[in-house]
């Protein structure tokens, strides 16, 4: 069986990382583990063709996966989160190469282009040459089903999955003080956060992200602190430090940002052994319960947000408890090889051993 993983994005750097431990595979997929379950993958990244390398900065972002075809017909299975412009070729073209699409934003897309009926009406032709989309949500997989009845039996939730060997419960002996937010993805509701620290003044309270995350965010208080483009180490490290880790995001109404927002570091802050505090959105079902492992408030409620902080901080044990509750789960549940191993299953299920294109 010849699989192809097909990254939106780099991902060399960090598959060199895997063997020394210096960044984590979170964003490889599981590809790295797929070895141990009968199952050898290849991946090819942007631009990995030879008309990408030499055109590939004037070519647009579509075209540019488009001609990603070419390469991909040579294998089983190819699977990636941006196969949408490799359809149509293969509407053209043909081919026995089985499509498995990672759903990370379909339904922004889909959203965004509700009024553009011919655009809709061709990514909806397009959805229908995929051999299995995989969601990372079980609220993605419910909705396709309902509005494209035709991808019934055509849907699978795979949840997302965190470096578990990377990302680690510092020990006891580090003293955990302050207040965590991290994010960059356009979900994010920094200006409900900032408004929560004004609630809490005697808690430090610290913002990771990028400029555009601040837009509209005004008269930061002095117990807020923020680092703009933060490499992953030094991520950690305030991981590492942190009382208390919060997800402040958006409303689901909310439509320009991921389908998923916060969903990556949701299973970071999980990984780390952190108290998580995280705003209430769909993506969190099969991942968090309130109470349990985490506490969930209402999407732009500052009083909300203090009030659960604040809660955390002043009970050590229960904040303790949801923290081992997150942690033990994210081992059990999210890790890379967990991932792995159901992407193997899933593969071995399109392809039985006597097909293939080879």
């Amino acid at each position: 069986m010849k699989i192809l993983y097909l990254y939106a994005g780099k991902r060399q750097g960090k598959l060199i990382g895997v063997i020394n431990r210096d960044y984590p595979d979170s964003a490889l997929y599981g590809i790295n583990y797929l070895p141990e379950f009968g199952i050898k993958a290849d991946f090819r990244e942007l631009g990995d063709h030879f008309l990408g390398r030499l055109l590939g900065r004037w070519l647009p972002f579509n075209v540019n996966h488009a001609l990603m075809y070419f390469t991909a017909r040579r294998y089983d299975i190819v699977f990636g989160p941006a196969l949408l412009p490799l359809m149509l070729l293969k509407k053209i073209f043909g081919g026995r190469t089985r499509y498995v699409f990672l759903n990370i934003s379909l339904g922004r897309m889909l959203r965004v282009n509700k009024k553009h009926h011919f655009v809709r009406r061709v990514m909806i032709s397009l959805l229908k040459e995929f051999h299995e989309i995989v969601c990372l949500a079980l609220f993605q997989k419910e909705e396709l089903e309902r509005e494209f009845p035709m991808l019934q039996g055509k849907l699978s939730f795979v949840p997302l999955s965190v470096d578990t060997l990377y990302h680690v419960p510092s020990p006891l002996s580090v003293e955990r003080v302050g207040v965590l937010a991290v994010g960059k993805d356009n979900g994010r509701d920094y200006v409900s956060f900032v408004e929560t620290a004004r609630l809490v003044p005697n808690a430090r309270f610290t913002i990771v992200a990028t400029p555009r995350n601040l837009v509209g965010v005004k008269d930061i208080p002095k117990n807020v602190g923020v680092f703009l483009g933060l490499p992953m180490d030094e991520v950690k490290k305030l991981y590492e430090s942190a009382e208390v880790a919060v997800i402040p995001t958006k409303s689901d109404d909310f439509f320009d940002g991921a389908d998923c927002s916060g969903q990556t570091v949701l299973l970071e802050y999980m990984a780390s052994g952190l108290p998580i505090v995280a705003t209430a959105r769909k993506s969190l079902k099969g991942y968090i319960e309130h109470e349990k492992d985490a506490l969930i408030v209402p999407p732009e409620n500052a009083e909300a947000m203090a009030a659960a902080i604040t809660c955390l901080m002043n009970d050590k044990p229960f904040a303790g408890r949801l923290a081992l509750a997150a942690r033990e789960k994210a081992v059990r549940e999210f890790s890379s090889k967990r991932m792995a191993l159901r992407l193997a299953l899933l593969f071995k299920r399109l392809i039985p051993r006597e097909y293939t294109v080879s």
